[in-house]
């Protein structure tokens, strides 16, 4: 009897724990997720990039026996603020697919960048990835070999915008020091810049552009390990009264050019507001060189809604035209072209045609002569007009001194102007001959054909 029990007892615990087990086999037989990051800078479970610069980061996370349930980055300080901790919980119940493009912190270093999915039973799968961020290394930036050319356009001014014309002319390239001296040109000459009508650039060993006004001060422009200088600008500066701050770099950049593009450097000064600012204050300042055809592009702009009445300033300069001789004696040129010449020029006399005044409340008398024709250019600034003198040759209404001519020039993409003796003035009886071009910010087209008026 006693043995029968015994024997009943063991069968009961043998059972017991086989009902035990069966349950841990199926917990673990519920599979949990998975989850894979891929970029082409990652290798192993590592990040290597150069400080600055941007990196795409993929990963695809798929359930496992459960759905999906959230999915979250977490970063260390200074990395990726903006993600730290961040948790996505819309994501597919199934397969869970992303990216991120990830702009990198100026500061080299070493980071933790960690990639967790979690399904809903609380399974997760993880990927830890160490960035290591270095200085991006010095590209042997452009030089400027001897008889290179370079044409700017200068535009100052916000609603209304001024232009001019900088060209720059290699005379000098010396091969040991590296050093190249460019002259400078403004069209017109009263344009006001930094530079002096002769200045200096020098390629450094690193490989860096320095920039000199004398031939005898050397200031750094792309080499991010030292101070950091512009050509036309300065660095921004923050208003006392406010609590945001400046942020000053040189970073690799994607330097787009007249019919090119290539790498180079990006060097910027930028005021950063926040979100206590009393006023709206912006103010930045970016410089452009690329590797192929140097200095591209300069821009910078101010707006203090501090002041009363607000104050906002703009100046732009760009590249429009490079012909540039290589050391191999390879020779580059892109940018403007020549403007196609207008055609169908004519022109037409209206005498003391009356017109109201509203500013004076009165009728006005008015004769001018009217100028059309067909716009054939693509890129023109401006169409300028020219008068026959006496001599038989063509000259701008502006050099015509025993005539107040009014005006010289009409805007882009028009097909008409008029040109008055001033506004109460009649034409004196006779026929006058006129012509236009079409001028680009570098070249001016051919003359029009010619069209005659003839006054009375």
């Amino acid at each position: 009897m006693r043995t029968n029990l015994l024997f009943k007892l063991a069968v009961a615990l043998f059972c017991v724990s086989c009902l035990v087990g069966c349950e841990d086999n199926t917990k673990d037989a519920e599979a949990g997720p998975t989850l894979t990051v891929s970029g082409s800078n990652i290798s192993g479970n590592s990040i290597n990039a150069s400080a600055g610069t941007s990196i795409t980061v993929k990963w695809v996370a798929e359930k496992g026996t459960s759905d999906l349930s959230t999915f979250s980055i977490k970063a260390g300080a200074g990395f990726l603020d903006s993600w730290q901790d961040k948790t996505i919980d819309q994501v597919s119940a199934a397969k869970y697919v992303d990216s991120l493009n990830i702009q990198l912190p100026q500061t080299e270093g070493e980071y933790l960048l960690s990639f967790v999915v979690t399904d809903k039973k609380g399974k997760t799968a993880s990927q830890s990835l160490t960035v290591f961020l270095t200085k991006p290394p010095i590209t042997d930036v452009f030089a400027y070999y001897q008889n290179s050319t370079f044409i700017f356009v200068i535009k100052d001014g916000t609603s209304t915008v001024k232009t001019a014309k900088m060209t720059w002319k290699v005379t000098n390239y010396n091969e040991s020091s590296k050093v190249a001296t460019i002259s400078c040109t403004l069209d017109p000459a009263t344009t006001v810049t930094p530079l002096n009508s002769v200045f200096y650039f020098r390629k450094a060993t690193s490989g860096a552009l320095e920039f000199s006004n004398d031939g005898v001060t050397w200031r750094n422009l792309t080499d991010n390990s030292k101070d950091i200088n512009f050509i036309f600008g300065t660095k921004a500066a923050k208003p006392s009264s406010l609590y945001g701050s400046v942020n000053t770099t040189i970073s690799s950049a994607y330097v787009i050019y007249p019919e090119g593009t290539s790498s180079g450097y990006l060097v910027s000064s930028e005021y950063n507001s926040s979100n206590a600012d009393r006023y709206l204050f912006t103010e930045y300042t970016k410089e452009y060189y690329s590797d192929k055809v140097g200095f591209t592009q300069f821009v910078t702009f101010t707006s203090d809604g501090s002041d009363y009445p607000p104050f906002t300033y703009k100046r732009e300069i760009e590249l429009v035209y490079y012909k540039v001789y290589q050391s191999g004696g390879t020779i580059i040129e892109g940018g403007a072209k020549k403007p196609a010449a207008p055609g169908n020029l004519s022109g037409s006399y209206a005498r003391r045609v009356e017109s109201w005044n509203s500013r004076t409340g009165m009728y006005e008398l008015h004769s001018f002569i009217s100028l059309s024709w067909t716009d054939n250019s693509d890129n023109e600034i401006q169409f300028n007009v020219y008068i026959k003198a006496d001599d038989g040759n063509y000259y701008p209404l502006s050099s015509i001194t025993n005539l107040v001519l009014i005006p010289d020039y009409f805007p882009a993409n028009t097909n008409s102007g008029i040109v008055r003796r001033g506004y109460y003035v009649d034409w004196d009886a006779g026929t006058y001959y006129f012509k236009i071009t079409a001028k680009s910010a570098t070249e001016e087209s051919d003359f029009s054909n010619e069209a005659a008026v003839t006054c009375y």
